[in-house]
């Protein structure tokens, strides 16, 4: 076996914005170094979080190995124990072939001040992942790393005689914008998040920003997704924005032109669909915040009369992206779409939300066949729309 340097060609860590390097290894970020002084702790741990990143390169080798460690948070008011990794091997971008590992660090938890928690890590083992009895023939190989997690990739080992170059990927380029439920933390594997799944359908080369409860169209996100390549870019909005009750009516409405206006001025004439959320029991008709309750469950504790001050619920959300979206479409941009997110988890689905807001692994599944159904299959949005 030989050790492949995992910072410099022939491999390629796919989706992430910079790499931290590390004695030990390097560390994979989803938003630029430049920004993270704009960061709270939230957007902070969500952006560290791999969703959609992973390890790209051509080799003939029949086996591949992976260290990492991964840094888990957990709440300790939670009865549930921390998960397993999971590491998805895909092959030629379609076969894939999952592998979970226990063990890594937890950060415990304590409170539920995320402006100054208290927390313990407790330190366990490397995890390492072996996927053996590959084709000898040369092929493309995509390590895809845990969505959930702070994760420090260490080492790739692959066989000794084994040729490896650069992945040339062609596809285009599909930036996805979003919450946590977007970066689909409970997903049942890397590679079968929703927008992997769909991604994977279609052909297309993923670039995931689904950022747990940091997706509040921020100005320096804004401009980062201006500054990368994208043939489609889709933003799925307004979840987090009840959540943590981080805008009204009257500042949400412009802080969407905004975000459209400055991906519009760098991509003048690329589809950009914009989705409104998924079916959440809670915040359909009550305004946020959303807070966690001792059940397990989230429950919105905003003041349902205070709507007509312009607090904002689910429902109202998607009247307001609705209503603009075709505003725009009505003053000339075309290319605008919008999707309703009860077409990819409504009412009927809620038994799928083991914490009343978050769709477990089957759900997410199901999300991302029906995204690809409603948006990239012949007849979908993206082409009936256009």
């Amino acid at each position: 076996m030989k050790r492949i340097d995992l910072a410099t060609p022939p491999v390629q860590i796919v989706g992430a914005a910079w790499l931290e390097r590390r004695a030990d290894g390097v560390v994979p970020h989803r938003l630029p170094q430049a920004t993270r002084h704009l960061h709270d702790l939230i957007t902070d741990s969500a952006s560290v979080a791999p969703s959609g990143v992973r390890i790209a390169f051509r080799s003939t080798t029949r086996r591949v190995e992976l260290e990492m460690q991964r840094t888990l948070p957990h709440p300790t008011w939670t009865e549930s124990e921390p998960g397993p990794a999971t590491v998805d091997l895909v092959v030629d971008g379609e076969r894939v072939v999952s592998q979970s590992r226990e063990g890594g660090r937890i950060l415990r938890i304590r409170n539920r001040d995320f402006r100054n928690p208290d927390v313990e890590l407790v330190d366990g083992p490397p995890l390492r992942f072996c996927f053996e009895d590959l084709s000898s023939a040369d092929k493309q190989l995509e390590l895809w790393l845990p969505p959930l997690g702070h994760v420090e990739v260490r080492e790739l080992w692959i066989d000794g005689d084994a040729h490896v170059s650069v992945v040339s990927d062609r596809r285009p380029r599909w930036l996805h914008y979003g919450s946590s439920i977007s970066q689909c933390g409970d997903a049942t594997s890397p590679a079968r998040t929703w927008p992997a799944i769909a991604a994977r359908r279609a052909s297309l080369h993923l670039h995931s920003l689904g950022l747990a409860g940091a997706c509040h169209l921020d100005p320096f996100v804004a401009r980062y997704m201006a500054s990368l390549p994208a043939d489609i870019l889709s933003l799925k909005l307004g979840i987090n924005v009840v959540n943590l009750a981080s805008m009204r009516e009257r500042c949400f409405v412009p802080a969407l032109h905004g975000l459209l206006e400055t991906l519009r001025e760098a991509h003048p004439r690329k589809p950009i669909l914009v989705i409104s959320p998924i079916f959440c029991p809670t915040a359909e008709d009550q305004p946020g915040p959303t807070l966690l309750g001792e059940d397990g469950r989230f429950v919105a504790v905003g003041d349902a009369e205070d709507s007509v001050g312009g607090a904002l619920t689910l429902r109202r959300i998607r009247e307001l992206l609705t209503r603009e979206v075709e505003r725009r479409r009505q003053e000339g941009d075309r290319s605008i779409h919008y999707l309703d997110g009860l077409d990819l988890f409504g009412e009927d689905d809620a038994m799928g939300l083991p914490d009343g807001l978050h769709p477990d692994g089957p759900s997410y599944e199901r999300m991302g066949e029906r995204f690809y159904d409603r948006v990239f299959a012949p007849g979908g949005v993206l082409e009936r729309s256009s």
